[in-house]
Formats: C-alpha cells, structure tokens, sequence
C-alpha cells in the first residue's frame, strides 16, 4: 500500500460490453484514481444529480494484472469537440490479483498484513548459534543464522501468527545482508467480508501504535482464498492517512515493544480483541488522536473527555442516578404536568425529550466514579482540583457558557492536560486487556517522557 503505481489499461463495468481505455494511478496517501478516455455510461455532461457511482470496476491492466476497483465515485466528467468523453473516478479500494463481478464475491480465508513501525514494536534479531565440526587436526566454528519462531494465537473465530519474511541483499562488496520484515497473518475459521478485514486491520493498528506511542499505519495487505491457485493472492490498496509522513520512533522512551509482553501476548491480544469490541467508541476516539498528533488541542480535548465518558457508560450498567423504577414514576408525573400545560406541541415535545436523559449521570460523576474504582489512576494525575477543571473546560467548549470563561484550563496548558487525559484512558484499556497494574505504571511513564517531547 505504500508503494505507488501507474497502470494504463482496459476498464468495464461488470456485465456491460462497453470497453474503455483509461489510466489507474495510486499514491499512499491518496485513494486511487482512474481516467478515463472515454465514458462508462451515457454520453452526457456531468450532473450532481446523474448516476455518478459504481459499486464495482473491472480492469485489465497492459501488464496483464486484472483490477478490481470497488465503491466508484466520478469526480469528473467533460466533453470536448467533437465529443470526446473523459471521466475521472477516486475508488476507496483498488484490488489487484482477481476479478470481482459482485460485492458479495470478495471473500476472504485469509490476510497478511504489515504495519508501519512494526518490525520496530517486534524488534525482530537473528540468533547466531556457533557450530563446532570436529577435524582431526583443527576445529571449525561455523556461525549459523537463525530467524526469530513463529508465535500464533488462537481465537474463536480466526487465528493470529507473528510471522517473519527472511530476505538476503548484497551490497556493493557483495557481503550478504541478511534482512527480516515482519507481518501480522490472520487466517479466519470462515471467509470473511471485505467491510468486515477492516476490523481485524484496526485493531492491530491500534494495539501497534498503542505500543509505539504514536500512529502506526497499514502499509501493505495480502487477502488469500480457496478460490485461488496456490501462488496466486490479491493486493489492497486504498488512502491512507500519515503514511507519507516521515515518523522517528522513540526507542528509548516507547511504551512498551513485544519484547516487553511476550510472556503474556496470547492474553493480551485475546483481551485487546474483547476490549476493543466492547470499548468500540473509547478507541476510535483516543486512536483518532494518534492519528492526527496537530489536531487542534481543543477537539482533541472533547474527543479524550468523550473517550472516557463512553468508557463509564459501557464499563458500568448503574448508568441512571435514580432507581429506574422510581425514575418512571417522576417521569409519568412530569408527562402529566408538561401535558396539561398551555404550552405549544413543540414545546411538549422538546420538555418531554429532554426528560429522558435527566437520570444519566454527568461527566463529574462518571470521572470521580473512575477514580474511586481504579487507584491507579491517582498515579496519573493526583492534582485535587483535576475533575472540576476537566468538567468546566468541557462544558464551557460545549456550550460556550460566559460564566465558565475564568473556571476553565488556559490554552497553553490545555495540551498537557490532554496529555493527562490520553494517559487515563490508556491505562483504563490496558487494564481491560489484562496487563499488571506494575507494568501499566512503568509504560504510563515511558508516555510522560513521550508527551513531555512532543509538547516541548
């Protein structure tokens, strides 16, 4: 995925006679594109309102690869004299290796997948194991190189190995370099759907990056089936964002490399799986942090705050502040006199609404909740007046309330305390995947040290 291409060649839609010549280009951090010399449809002038989307594209590239682009949006279309046509579509996903006539067709046993940063967070070495070969007269000692071994888990519904692609270059001496890339390889128990691989990718993303400190980004995707030949395979590519970005991983100050919990990974990344389906909007939030390090420090504050609003209101049921049963019966009273008020539909309706969510509790609650449940949370941030700035900065860039303006954390120390609430909810997921409390605390640390860098 993070090598660019340009293809010309012959493009159809699926069960339509109509050929067209036309150029794919690809760039890492763009989705693909295709132009083409002539139309897929009517010989008409764009309109916003003109079918202008294609579920599926086939190809057939000058260098004989078959093209599959899905979920086609033209982008462009004109026509000059005498007629001539060309159309410009962006394709969320470009599928090389097989042709795909229906959605339903791109299926999947399996995936190997490798991440930016990963060979770092595996810090994969060869074992060199002396061999000692007896003479008569002299001894030989011959160094043998030996790759890392292969480790795989088991889940319910897939298997996951850490796999190791060995490679030997020569340099200008001609003296061997021995290179590792390593992969993660995903074989499922079912074929899986092209929407759902997306899910697997994330999370394995997100786990890398969680280890490195910092986004780390799909770079390359391979999807075997049982419908292809043996050495036959199909390449992924699709936008994808930050990987052009030049990154330089800290490895005195990561969280945590593989080294650091292979002990325990099989637990770890069967709990990170559970974790990341039962916290779904507490990781999309914080990993849309990691992916975008400049996001402006007040967005990126409500996006942590709401992280760990969604992390109380799935971690607990005791959600309502009222017994439910009694709360039903403020409820039905309350609907009794808004009723009998002479008030506008409009205005019931908007009083009645707004009833239903009086029993949630607030984000003060919720956070002094966290904090009474989980004592280590005090080895984060132990400032006593930390969940009344939290909640008033909060509600005051949610509602803009005037009264609030001198109860708020200035802006210029707003990143830090970003820093701080990113911390709290890495240490709620790490909690949920399983880690020892004295290994949460040693990585908490290591992301200080990081958070510190970033902002200095």
């Amino acid at each position: 995925m993070k090598t660019p291409f340009t293809f010309s060649g012959q493009f159809w839609i699926p069960g339509s006679t109509v050929v067209v010549s036309g150029v794919l280009t690809y760039e890492p951090s763009q989705q693909p594109n295709l132009q083409l010399n002539g139309t897929l449809g009517d010989q008409e002038t764009f309109h916003i309102d003109q079918e202008s989307f294609h579920i599926i594209i086939l190809g057939r590239c000058s260098n004989g690869k078959l093209v599959t682009l899905y979920k086609c949006l033209m982008t462009n279309q004109h026509t000059s004299f005498p007629g001539y046509t060309v159309e410009t579509y962006l394709c969320a996903i470009c599928l090389i290796g097989h042709h795909y006539t229906n959605e339903s067709e791109i299926l999947f046993n399996s995936i190997s997948l490798e991440i930016e940063g990963l060979n770092d967070w595996l810090n994969p070495r060869f074992y060199l194991k002396p061999v000692d070969i007896k003479r008569k007269t002299y001894h030989i000692y011959d160094i043998k190189t030996k790759i890392p071994l292969y480790k795989t888990i088991k889940l319910k519904d897939h298997n996951m190995t850490i796999n190791y692609n060995y490679s030997i270059t020569y340099g200008d001496n001609l003296y061997p370099i021995r290179n590792i890339t390593s992969c993660f390889y995903l074989e499922f128990i079912e074929q899986k759907k092209l929407i759902d691989l997306w899910d697997y990718i994330q999370k394995l993303c997100n786990l890398v990056s969680l280890g490195m400190g910092q986004s780390c980004m799909l770079t390359n995707l391979i999807g075997k089936a049982n419908y292809l030949k043996k050495n036959e395979y199909v390449e992924f590519y699709s936008y994808s964002y930050g990987i052009d970005k030049i990154k330089n991983y800290n490895r005195i100050f990561r969280p945590f490399s593989y080294n650091d919990v292979s002990k325990n990974f099989g637990i770890y990344y069967k709990s990170w799986i559970k974790t990341s389906n039962k916290f779904g909007p507490t990781c999309e939030s914080l990993f849309a942090c990691f992916d975008n390090p400049y996001v402006n420090a007040i967005h990126e504050f409500i996006s942590l705050t709401q992280a760990l609003e969604s992390y109380h209101g799935r971690k607990y049921d005791n959600d309502q502040v009222i017994p439910i049963k009694n709360y039903n019966n403020i409820i039905n009273n309350l609907n009794e006199i808004v009723n009998n008020e002479d008030i506008s539909k409009e205005s019931k309706d908007f009083m009645l609404n707004k009833i239903n969510y009086w029993n949630s509790k607030t984000l003060r609650m919720r956070l002094k909740e966290l904090f009474i449940n989980y004592k280590i949370l005090t080895n984060v941030v132990n400032e006593k007046n930390f969940i009344d700035k939290i909640v008033n900065t909060r509600n005051y860039y949610t509602h803009y309330d005037k009264e609030l303006e001198n109860k708020i954390i200035p802006s210029k120390d707003l990143p830090l305390y970003n820093q701080t609430l990113k911390y709290l909810v890495i240490v709620l997921l790490l909690m949920e995947s399983k880690f020892e409390e004295e290994k949460i605390k040693k990585i908490v640390e290591n992301y200080k040290h990081l958070g510190i860098e970033r902002i200095y």
